[in-house]
């Protein structure tokens, strides 16, 4: 249910010309999604989405669930962060190379919050712009990117790697750059194959 309040948000093309629009979605709970996919994509003239998790779980049982893709500019952030963040969890028991959150060409911002895609990808990044700020992000592979991320602070963990860069030819710029996290990974922290 908190995520089908995004749908009832007007798009930017339903508004005005100069209307500042933006969206927040704050959890007063913990909240468990059942649905196999929640495609977020705002259009041509996408506002902010601002998810906050209050300090509450979103747990999740499959891969693949969050799809963020066109111009969007989705933000998850935690208000009540005091070391115990909010999280977003995929509880899935099969290994899979499937994604918690999928960013396709859309920019994603994380903030003192918990992605923890289990036995999943926890963030896939395909040609779209991530930052992430005082993190931890977790899962099979915790980060596969081909697009832009930028992480600050946190961790990223991987049963198998923490963080894999792969050759995108649609996307020659892709770049990943780290400051203060810490990196692990089962086989490899970071893995650039080629």
């Amino acid at each position: 249910e908190a995520l089908e309040a995004a749908n009832a948000v007007p798009s930017s093309a339903d508004v005005n010309d100069g209307m500042d629009i933006q969206a927040e979605i704050t959890l007063l709970d913990d909240v468990y999604l059942d649905e196999d996919v929640y495609d977020i994509s705002l259009g041509d003239n996408p506002f902010p989405l601002y998810l906050d998790l209050n300090g509450h779980t979103m747990s999740i049982p499959h891969a693949n669930s969050f799809v963020i893709s066109g111009n969007t500019d989705f933000q998850i952030f935690d208000s009540q962060y005091d070391g115990a963040p909010g999280s977003i969890v995929c509880t899935t028991n099969e290994v899979t190379d499937g994604a918690l959150i999928s960013v396709d060409g859309a920019s994603l911002s994380a903030s003192d919050v918990t992605i923890d895609g289990a036995n999943a990808v926890g963030i896939r990044n395909s040609s779209g712009f991530i930052d992430i700020y005082n993190c931890n992000v977790t899962g099979y592979d915790g980060i596969i990117n081909s697009g832009t991320l930028d992480i600050y602070d946190g961790s990223v963990t991987g049963t198998r790697r923490a963080v894999s860069t792969v050759d995108d030819p649609d996307n020659p710029s892709s770049s990943s750059y780290f400051s203060g996290c810490t990196i692990s990974g089962g086989d490899y922290g970071v893995y650039a194959p080629g």
